[in-house]
């Protein structure tokens, strides 16, 4: 009712058709609640006639935060908002980028919705060169390389990189390669075998990447663990596996700071998950320049 008549005008004039949307946040109205509510916004001036199929405007009745009916989410103050759709995201890609339908996956792999916002954070074009120095199944370099980046991956688990896993189906060998290939995607300008604890890159070696997209290996989903030399000889270069020991938090997140202050280049991002819950979450535990 606030808003000024003059550009409430091209949308609720006679010869435009329309139609009201409801969406509710942590609960949800049952039919008798959903006409009530329609009938509430009587007072609105539409002249045109309803139309539910193709529309020619469509508003939306939002509701935000009901306190009786939160539903375990987070008690938020009841908010309205009533607003006219200017636009529809295309989620297609949601279905198309799924775990389920994904070659090759692993208990860690990241959701494809959190990778491709974590592309967005890092803002990911196709001129950026990304890596993700704990790859694993490569979910996150997917997401980067649908935004038609080039991606490097490393993987402390040289058997994640290069053995990948039997499919059950077809008995073929499925690896990070075979999730590109899936998807149509360039392939990675590399998979090297490495942690950020001792990263093999030349001494010297500056800015060399747009961003570094990362999840830790936190102790969370999968325990942290970086390599340690030890003094034996190693008979089976081809197979031999280094030794490795525990990785702690404070360690692992130093190590990664540090990468990303050497390698990125000048603006460039670092975007990784860090484990917090609500009840010990404080901003004074993110790292900050210095």
């Amino acid at each position: 009712a606030a808003y000024p008549d003059h550009l409430k005008a091209p949308y609720l004039g006679p010869d435009t058709s329309f139609r009201i949307m409801l969406d509710a946040w942590g609960f949800a109205w049952n039919d008798q609640q959903q006409k009530e509510l329609l009938q509430k916004l009587e007072f609105i001036p539409f002249q045109g006639k309803v139309d539910l199929k193709s529309p020619q405007q469509v508003f939306w009745l939002c509701c935000q935060g009901k306190k009786d009916e939160h539903n375990g989410l987070p008690e938020m103050p009841t908010r309205w908002y009533f607003c006219r759709q200017i636009a529809l995201v295309d989620r297609s890609w949601v279905k198309t980028y799924a775990l389920p339908q994904r070659a090759y996956i692993g208990p860690t792999s990241m959701d494809p919705e959190m990778a491709f916002l974590m592309t967005n954070m890092a803002q990911v074009d196709r001129q950026s060169l990304v890596l993700d120095p704990y790859v694993g199944t490569g979910s996150i370099l997917i997401a980067a390389a649908a935004r038609g980046a080039h991606t490097m991956g490393a993987d402390i688990d040289v058997r994640v990189i290069k053995q990948g896993k039997q499919c059950p189906r077809t008995g073929k060998t499925l690896d990070i390669y075979s999730n590109y290939q899936q998807y149509g995607l360039q392939h990675p300008v590399g998979l090297i075998r490495m942690d950020v604890h001792t990263y093999p890159f030349r001494d010297g070696l500056r800015e060399v990447f747009n961003a570094i997209l990362g999840d830790p290996p936190y102790g969370v989903r999968a325990g942290g663990r970086k390599s340690v030399a030890k003094d034996v000889m190693v008979r089976y270069p081809a197979t031999h596996i280094p030794s490795t020991e525990p990785y702690s938090l404070t360690e692992c997140l130093a190590d990664l700071l540090e990468l990303a202050a050497q390698t990125l280049v000048l603006g460039g991002r670092l975007v990784f998950f860090m484990p917090a819950t609500p009840d010990t979450y404080r901003v004074d535990q993110l790292p900050t320049h210095p």
